[in-house]
């Protein structure tokens, strides 16, 4: 049986980047995860980008970014399948990020974390979910129009 898990992701001390790994022993595929990021007013470019880890701690899976997030703001970060990203502009309040398509699979045990290039001290990373789907394998694009079924019927309660 599949099943959508919306977990939030502990919030890190400022200057640290957040990871997670799924509470979940199933395969898994990520849907979303969303993030705010406020940037200190420390003189540097933020890039944040995504990143998998297997068990081992290889990275077996990396979205990179080259958008860029400036000194002194706050942007909601939201990685999504399906998602396509325009490149190379500087992020001002909000961001939608391209994850591959369909999404990635994830092994129990992998561990899914942000990886800010250029990140300051005084950064911090708050309110982060992350959705994804626990089961067996199924017909992606079905599941994801169900997803979105119901994540319309979730925002209208």
């Amino acid at each position: 049986m599949k099943r959508l898990v919306t977990e939030r992701v502990p919030t890190p001390a400022a200057g640290a980047d957040w990871s997670f790994t799924p509470s979940t022993s199933d395969r898994s595929r990520l849907v979303t995860i969303t993030a705010l990021l406020a940037t200190s007013a420390t003189a540097a470019t933020r890039m944040p980008e995504l990143r998998i880890k297997n068990q081992e701690g290889d990275v077996v899976w990396q979205v990179g970014n080259a958008n860029t997030v400036a000194a002194s703001l706050q942007v909601r970060l939201n990685w999504a399948s399906e998602q396509t990203t325009p490149y190379g502009q500087t992020l001002v309040n909000y961001a939608a990020i391209g994850l591959s398509t369909p999404g990635h699979w994830l092994e129990p045990g992998d561990v899914v974390s942000s990886f800010t290039v250029a990140l300051q001290a005084g950064d911090a990373w708050s309110s982060i979910y992350a959705r994804y789907l626990v089961g067996d394998e199924w017909d992606w694009r079905r599941e994801m129009a169900e997803i979105a079924e119901q994540v319309m019927g979730d925002a209208g309660q």
